[in-house]
């Protein structure tokens, strides 16, 4: 399986034998986007970087992530998500899969740009409470399970002194 994107760049497109729609496979959270990252301190790279900072990519990959902080998830977790902007309207949809796919809990959220994270962290609770206890009884004992320690040395995000520029190359889903 591969993206459409991809297969567009690379002159191929002509080879996609099906274009899967969000029904079908939800794209995971912040998919599609690239964040830069370089010092704070460091002014000629982020003006070098400025042009490519992209705001309203900001706004949808924060509603996705805050959607997946209220839903204490990470990258071992499985849940989609997809915020898309129309105007100055943002739409954030996101989705729980149980880890055998046996049931999912779909949502979704929409309102001003302006409020991207409010609709994320929103959206997140409502489907945990949709979900309700043992969603993934995986995890004896709990709600959503223990947090899994990432496979990276630190959280995502910028690290202490560092800055992230984010811009999005390729994030098209209505294609």
């Amino acid at each position: 399986m591969l993206a459409l994107c991809g297969l567009e760049r690379l002159g191929k497109a002509e080879l996609a034998t099906e274009i899967l729609s969000r029904e079908i496979m939800l794209p995971a959270v912040g998919q599609g986007a690239l964040a830069l990252e370089c010092r704070a301190a460091g002014e000629a790279l982020r003006q070098f970087l400025d042009p490519l900072h992209d705001p309203r990519s900001v706004a949808c990959v924060g509603a996705e992530r805050a959607m997946l902080a209220a839903l204490d998830g990470s990258c071992r977790t499985p849940i989609a998500g997809l915020a898309e902007l129309d105007g100055d309207r943002l739409r954030v949809e996101g989705l729980l899969l149980k880890a055998d796919c046996s049931s999912e809990v779909r949502g979704q959220r929409e309102g001003s740009i302006a409020d991207a994270e409010a609709l994320g962290t929103d959206l997140g609770r409502a489907l945990r409470d949709r979900a309700g206890p043992g969603f993934w009884l995986r995890y004896p004992g709990t709600v959503f399970g223990p947090r899994l320690p990432s496979p990276l040395s630190r959280e995502c995000g910028p690290r202490p002194g560092m800055v992230a520029r984010l811009t999005v190359f390729a994030k098209s889903w209505n294609t």
